[in-house]
């Protein structure tokens, strides 16, 4: 998602409370209001009468309307509406501000990658971000609503509203209108936050892997870009477009020191409304800091040291990776073209699948890159590692992507979706209209809708008047929707990005059987290291493989596919590269 289009969809999310709150206070304006316009008549004839001077009638409206106890309730309900409103906007912006940041920093590396011939950059994910946000190097432009000011600001603008409204002699209806016109003034200041907050977070996170880039050795600088040719550019920002300085530096324009649109340490007049951007200028490496080339991939031929390995928790969490580490088979695969990739499966006769899902496109990226360049992180937790622990893939031993993978991959991107739907499930009732309401774009009328069983004359009738965004919502939803329980969402549709992943191993790699590996390790070490509590015993079955030196595990007829095979070797892995 785009930062234009994460802010659109932000709006829309906003608008709608306002437009709640709105019908919320309208019922009590407009009940106010008929209420004063009786009693308004009444006066209104004595003036006419020559009863009531122009100037007592004025008196008199001013000291009921802004006077009564009446008018208070109203104007501190509209105070506290307002307040509810505008801290739930706050809570929708703040909950975007990690995503936008981490968008701008992944954009910026990628875009890196594909300029510097050899450059690795390691993408961030939002876990990431929440621990970056902790240090005083990255701060994030998170929006907080101080509760007695914003009820200050608000009550102030009610009692303008209907003062003006009285100045000018307005009907009732005119008035009640004016003060209305409050939510809209609440709604805009809110879009102009989310703005605000999302240009900075984007922005910090593009600067921030400015600097990691520089760190690396790249030459970078910064060139700014104004919304040019619009007229509601500001001319500050028109003074710094196409500006180019060194990423460390701050733009300087009329207005103060800047380091990136959005910057929540610059003057909030450089900064509120920003629709400004930064692009990143690379000029090459700085000398004796260029990456060392393709050609040194380094593979790692495991040793027996399943008697000589010790332990290292205070290191590694897990043994497997322990033991990984020990024999370096964590260390960096190679990712190579089509033509390569089938040549290396003709070496070896050994072709595999794997398949990811994950919340979204940059998760998604930020995974594979891990794996192609990051530490290497081992999950077996879907499958429950019933081979051994390492990285799991469906393979054919002949060198053919069989019909039974690509049924395995088809299982696992099932598996991986409702693993990931289950976080979605709402715990109470409450959680679950909301969610079905914002997630399908429904309000309340076409919630209870979703939930009849039949495209009946009345619903049919409800259908043709609503809008398309609903319209195309309901259809994709509607046999989901009528199957939940609202105490407990049962299914969640979810379109969770995915990818699968083509693989072969080096033609060297030494793969033992299951069956062998199992039988050697109950029938050899577990009776060598029977005490439990023994300090460097190796508990699974695959990190024993990976002690023994062996780079993969070859379980025969599982699934299928004929093979599940456990890789323990990153080294000797060869993956296809591309989309």
């Amino acid at each position: 998602m785009t930062p234009e289009q994460r802010i659109a969809s932000l709006g829309g999310r906003i608008s709608k409370i306002y437009k709640q709150a709105n019908e919320e206070l309208t019922e009590k304006v407009d009940s106010f209001f008929a209420n004063f316009e009786k009693l308004d008549k009444k006066q209104k004839a004595l003036v006419d009468a020559g009863k009531l001077s122009e100037e007592d009638y004025k008196k008199w409206r001013k000291n009921k309307l802004l006077m009564g106890e009446k008018y208070k309730q109203l104007r501190d309900n509209v105070g506290q509406t307002m307040l509810e409103a505008n801290k739930t906007a706050a809570a929708y912006i703040n909950r975007e501000i990690i995503p936008s940041y981490a968008t701008g920093y992944n954009f910026e590396g990628k875009s890196a990658e594909d300029k510097l011939n050899g450059y690795s950059f390691d993408l961030i994910n939002e876990n990431a971000v929440k621990r970056l946000t902790t240090s005083n190097k990255t701060i994030l432009p998170y929006k907080v609503v101080d509760g007695r000011r914003d009820v200050r600001w608000n009550t102030k603008k009610v009692n303008s509203a209907v003062l003006q409204g009285i100045i000018q002699g307005e009907s009732s209806k005119k008035i009640a209108k004016r003060l209305m016109n409050i939510t809209e003034m609440n709604k805009d200041s809110a879009i102009r936050n989310a703005r605000t907050a999302l240009t900075g977070a984007h922005n910090s996170g593009r600067q921030d892997a400015m600097h990691k880039l520089s760190e690396d050795g790249v030459i970078v600088q910064k060139e700014w870009f104004a919304t040019a040719g619009d007229s509601r550019t500001r001319d500050a920002h028109l003074e710094l477009h196409h500006v180019v300085v060194d990423e460390d530096k701050p733009f300087v324009n009329s207005i103060g020191r800047i380091m990136f649109p959005g910057d929540p340490n610059a003057h909030p007049a450089n900064v509120y409304n920003c629709r400004c951007s930064i692009a990143t200028v690379i000029k090459g490496f700085r000398k004796g800091m260029e990456p060392e080339p393709e050609d040194s991939h380094v593979i790692a031929e495991g040793q027996d040291i399943s008697e000589t390995w010790e332990r290292r928790s205070d290191e590694f969490d897990f043994e497997i990776e322990d033991i990984m580490n020990a024999q370096g088979f964590d260390g960096l695969p190679r990712v190579v073209s089509k033509e390569e990739f089938d040549k290396a499966v003709e070496e070896s006769n050994f072709i595999a699948q794997r398949t990811y899902t994950a919340p979204d496109k940059e998760t998604l990226d930020a995974y594979r890159d891990q794996l192609y360049h990051g530490d290497w992180y081992v999950d077996c937790s879907t499958g429950g590692a019933q081979y051994g622990q390492g990285m799991y893939c469906a393979a054919d031993y002949n060198g053919k992507l069989t019909d039974g993978i690509k049924a395995e991959m088809a299982h696992y991107q099932k598996l991986g979706t409702e693993r990931y739907a289950e976080q979605l499930i709402p715990k109470s009732e409450e959680e679950a209209i909301s969610y079905i309401k914002d997630f399908y774009k429904m309000d309340d009328t076409a919630l209870k809708m979703a939930r009849k069983t039949a495209y009946d004359d009345e619903f049919m009738e409800w259908m043709n008047k609503q809008s398309v965004e609903t319209k195309r919502g309901f259809g994709a939803f509607k046999a989901e929707v009528e199957k939940v329980d609202l105490g407990r969402l049962d299914i969640v549709k979810v379109e969770a990005p995915q990818y699968t992943e083509t693989l072969t191993l080096a033609k060297n790699a030494k793969v033992v059987t299951y069956d062998e590996i199992m039988g050697k390790y109950k029938d050899e070490y577990l009776p060598k290291h029977s005490y439990e509590l023994q300090k460097n015993k190796i508990y699974d079955v695959g990190s024993y493989a990976a002690s023994l030196g062996y780079d993969a595990i070859n379980a025969e007829g599982h699934g299928e596919s004929g093979s599940y095979t456990v890789i323990l070797n990153r080294t000797k892995c060869i993956f296809l590269g591309g989309d």
